[in-house]
């Protein structure tokens, strides 16, 4: 991705749609990533993505709210920057 600096549409589309997946799986199961990064996103030899590193994943439930510091700090949303307590889904 670095190299192409982007992709068609339908390919980004294909690629979120399975990104939305895998998160959606990882929520379901009651964890949050809490380093989601381009880095982070694998594509296999079959072209399916794969989301990997999960060395920062924390266990959640529907009270859930984090204020500890996690991630990478470029990719982290403002509430995370600003310290205060956020949902890591």
């Amino acid at each position: 991705m670095v190299a192409k600096k982007s992709m068609p549409e339908n390919i980004a589309r294909f690629y979120f749609s399975q990104l939305l997946a895998a998160l959606a799986h990882t929520h379901e199961n009651g964890f949050a990533h809490r380093d989601i990064k381009l880095e982070n996103i694998l594509i296999g030899n079959d072209y399916s993505l794969k989301l990997a590193d999960f060395g920062f994943a924390s266990v959640v439930n529907e009270n859930s709210k984090f204020e500890r510091v996690m991630g990478t700090e470029g990719y982290m949303a403002p509430e995370i920057q600003a310290k205060l307590k956020y949902d890591g889904k």
